[in-house]
């Protein structure tokens, strides 16, 4: 396991490595970023094969929307908070607390509880802490206790800064968060690959889309590349998203693929799953019965030895169900896989 922790300030390093020997059984790295440096340190080590970041404050909001690992937020524990408040409390300044919810909402608690003379205030986004100080200046504010985003913007203004710092026990809660996250998925990853084996067993060919139609899977065993475009399982991802299950067939290299798809809806998203059928079929090229009932050509896919004598006749092309509803479809494929099956059935 890897575990790369993103301090947003320089004082936090020693602290952490008196907790890395804590942990032998993982990879602890260490860098120093605030808000968008951290960011790019914490791609960097998604690239290089962490399986979690962990972070603190407005710096962890910002790294969640941008890697696609977890991102444990190092949350001050009560020591922290009431360390900090009483130091501050003490100050002959007029003093308030700025930050981000993770920092403001443990704070108000221990205000109210402790009964000290310090005012919250809550920023959503890093841009509003700026505005927010200026009008706290201007209302007579001289100290401002926060994150460091927070307090490199009081120093900007020329008022006092105080930082409120993680502690020992909150590194160790944060790594041991991240520990169990990691310990958590690798399991579920395990059992999925276990069921993609059994399932890749029985299915050959099988590939999922999500709602956006991009492909999310993909495993063909009798291809070697994926024989049908991206305008095709569009529609069909267009259907199937409606009818929640599809059986259709395309041609390809003179034969036929069978597709049966179905939609499934997820907790957090929706995929259409579609397996492939890469069986040969006879293609029978129905040119003279086209020009005989039609006067123009279309191709019919016609399949023939099924149970029970059965013939199957249906349309050389996809749903079209993009253009539904336009009455611009041509019908005339599907007639001709009519007259095909009124000819051919007395023969069987």
């Amino acid at each position: 396991m890897k575990v790369h922790i993103i301090a947003p300030y320089e004082s936090m390093i020693p602290i952490i490595k008196a907790c890395v020997p804590l942990y032998p059984d993982l990879g602890i790295g260490y860098s120093i970023g605030d808000l968008e440096k951290g960011v790019e340190l914490a791609k960097l080590e998604e690239e290089n094969g962490a399986d979690a970041i962990i972070s603190r404050g407005g710096t962890a909001k910002l790294i969640k929307k941008s890697v696609n690992i977890p991102v444990i937020d190092m949350h001050l524990s009560g020591y922290d908070m009431i360390r900090s408040l009483t130091l501050a409390s003490e100050l002959k300044d007029k003093t308030a607390i700025v930050g981000f919810s993770n920092i403001t909402s443990g704070a108000q608690s221990i205000i109210d509880l402790l009964d000290l003379p310090l005012q919250v205030y809550t920023v959503r986004e890093s841009k509003d802490v700026a505005p927010l100080i200026l009008t706290l200046k201007n209302e007579g504010y001289k100290q401002i206790v926060g994150d460091v985003i927070t307090i490199n913007t009081t120093i900007s203004y020329g008022m006092k800064g105080f930082l409120i710092q993680s502690g020992k026990e909150s590194i160790i809660r944060a790594i041991n968060d991240a520990k169990e996250m990691i310990t958590y998925l690798q399991y579920n990853s395990d059992i999925n690959r276990m069921f993609e084996r059994l399932l890749v067993k029985e299915v050959q060919n099988i590939v999922i889309l999500n709602s956006d139609n991009q492909i999310v899977y993909e495993h063909l065993t009798d291809f070697d590349s994926n024989p049908l475009t991206d305008d095709q399982f569009r529609s069909m991802n267009g259907e199937v998203n409606v009818s929640k299950q599809l059986h259709t067939s395309f041609s390809h290299d003179g034969s036929s693929i069978e597709v049966d798809g179905f939609w499934h809806d997820g907790l957090y998203s929706s995929y259409g799953v579609y397996v492939l059928d890469a069986s040969p079929m006879k293609r029978f090229d129905q040119k003279g019965v086209q020009i005989k009932v039609m006067g123009i050509e279309a191709g019919v896919n016609i399949t023939v030895g099924l149970k029970g004598g059965i013939v199957r006749t249906s349309v050389d092309h996809g749903t079209a169900f993009d253009i539904a509803g336009k009455n611009i479809a041509d019908e005339k494929s599907m007639l001709a896989a009519i007259q095909s099956a009124i000819e051919l059935a007395p023969k069987q």
